[in-house]
């Protein structure tokens, strides 16, 4: 169960950056449930993702991989590992790095665009194919199971708002970022 920040603790965070638009102990909850979330839905794959198609455990890195070449592939392009890289928000030596151990377990392979030969494109192997279904379809099952007691509407509720939220940091996540920089004459964040 995920622990609550300590009553006072959330009145006493002090900011770091001047000029908040949002009160620092609803900021400082919201931060506190969302590194709580990461660490609890990070822990089951971080031995790897159970695969039932393959009778195997997958790194979650390259099940995010090919889950990235599906959503690419479902719209007809065949992605670069510089597109994969950007979807993943990795660095392109990380996702070469991915790629190629993800080749070696046969889920992808790796070719020369034919129309463009400076470029490596990716594709799915029946594998690895079978890996997103299979991922997919655990982790829904998972989040079934650990929400079952909540009702369709919290959980849509839930989804509507991590939507909004994962469209908004998007959007203004490079923005913010520099002006932290700016400010505090540091990098912050790599991106």
């Amino acid at each position: 169960m995920a622990q609550s920040l300590p009553p006072d603790s959330a009145s006493s965070v002090r900011p770091i950056l001047p000029e908040q638009p949002l009160p620092v102990s609803v900021l400082a909850r919201l931060d506190h449930s969302l590194m709580s979330l990461r660490h609890i839905l990070v822990r089951p794959v971080t031995t790897g993702l159970p695969i039932p198609s393959l009778g195997r455990s997958v790194d979650f890195a390259k099940v995010a991989a090919c889950e990235a070449v599906a959503q690419c592939a479902a719209g007809s392009v065949s992605p670069s590992v510089k597109d994969l890289a950007s979807l993943l928000h990795l660095d392109h030596s990380t996702m070469s790095r991915v790629l190629a151990d993800a080749e070696s377990e046969g889920l992808v392979v790796r070719a020369t665009d034919e129309t463009d030969r400076r470029r490596t494109v990716v594709e799915l192997t029946t594998d690895g194919a079978s890996l997103v279904d299979d991922g997919v379809a655990l982790r829904t099952w998972f989040m079934g199971q650990l929400l079952q007691d909540w009702s369709e509407g919290d959980v849509t509720l839930l989804t509507d708002l991590l939507e909004r939220a994962v469209t908004t940091f998007d959007e203004r996540f490079a923005a913010v970022r520099e002006e932290a920089e700016a400010r505090l004459g540091f990098p912050v964040l790599p991106d």
